[in-house]
């Protein structure tokens, strides 16, 4: 293509020389004042290397400015490639918590006997010993005016719920953890399934997350929060997302390990009750946070998740993050929540 620009800016450059030399050794007008032959090839050169010189300056110009956006597509490649080199995913630490609605007659058992022994607890004076038998495994927030605000419960406590006494409690405690699933492009969260993944980053439920419940006094919410760091062997990706640059418009899929709607493996007690289930299906998100490294924390604000349902019909929980960068960058602001 520049060879044959060159050579056209040349041939119309020296038609032009040529065709001025002969306008001054010719006659181009006859007696009459018409132009004559030489008149008139003259004047037919000089219109067909205008031609030549505009077509060829047009091309000249499309050229270079594909040549600019190409520069640049290169330029935006090389730049988001030293982004990703820069922001890797050194680790995966999932923080999320869901609210466990009333109306179960679990849930509010549950609830009434926690709220109980709370208020005979609360009668001494805060802070709490939490060296007294009746303080372990719990920790408690105040309000600006000083007032209880919230109780959370760990494992240990007398106050977690008894797996004999609270069974279906119990379980949605210790299971209250979702698996991760990321997608580069987003689909259609109802056509996800576990047994077929094809997310591009997987991070799998893990028995070792720390996990709590929480009682909102002021609210009056219950809610199961869960921590669990992932080590790097039990990661799942095809490559498509390394870095926190890759997350820009991808799409994170929240899954509860019970929500394979399976049944147990032969020899196995099925621990799945309908009152479970039901509990299971209420859950609302209120918060979701993920440690991707030092610096690279994501608060996911919870009122931008959708809910949708898994086979079966429990939740499937997802959320789609934001492709431009000043929207993105607002994530990494802390948002303050009690869960």
């Amino acid at each position: 293509m520049d060879i044959l620009l060159g050579l056209l800016k040349a041939a119309s450059a020296s038609l032009s020389g040529i065709l001025g030399v002969a306008a001054l050794y010719s006659d181009y007008r006859g007696p009459d004042g018409k132009l004559t032959g030489a008149g008139r090839g003259v004047f037919a050169g000089i219109l067909i290397a205008a031609v030549v010189g505009v077509i060829t300056s047009f091309v000249e110009t499309n050229k270079s400015q594909a040549d600019s956006k190409e520069q640049a597509t290169r330029t935006e490649t090389l730049l988001r490639e030293v982004s990703r080199a820069v922001q890797p995913i050194t680790q995966f630490n999932v923080h999320t918590a869901f609210e466990i609605p009333a109306g179960h007659a679990t849930v509010d058992s549950y609830v009434k006997r926690f709220r109980e022994s709370i208020e005979k607890r609360t009668d001494l004076k805060f802070p709490y010993d939490q060296r007294l038998p009746e303080f372990r495994g719990l920790s408690f927030m105040n309000d600006e005016n000083d007032t209880l605000e919230l109780v959370r419960v760990e494992y240990g406590s007398d106050l977690w719920p008894i797996p004999e006494k609270e069974p279906d409690m119990s379980l949605l405690a210790a299971t209250a953890t979702p698996s991760v699933y990321l997608m580069r492009k987003p689909i259609k969260p109802e056509t996800f399934q576990v047994e077929m993944s094809n997310a591009d980053f997987e991070v799998p439920f893990v028995s070792k997350a720390t996990r709590n419940l929480a009682w909102h006094v002021k609210r009056k919410q219950l809610v199961a929060g869960s921590d669990f760091t992932s080590s790097k062997d039990l990661w799942k990706t095809n490559g498509r997302i390394t870095s926190v640059v890759d997350l820009r418009g991808a799409q994170l899929i929240l899954l509860f390990s019970g929500s394979l709607n399976m049944p147990p493996p032969k020899g196995m007690a099925d621990v799945r009750t309908p009152e479970r289930e039901a509990i299971n299906k209420s859950l609302i998100i209120r918060a979701a946070s993920l440690d991707l490294g030092e610096g690279r924390t994501l608060y996911l604000p919870a009122k931008d998740f959708r809910q949708s349902k898994y086979h079966g019909g429990d939740p499937i929980f997802y959320y789609t993050f934001p492709t431009d960068e000043k929207e993105f960058l607002k994530l990494y602001d802390y948002q303050r929540d009690y869960y």
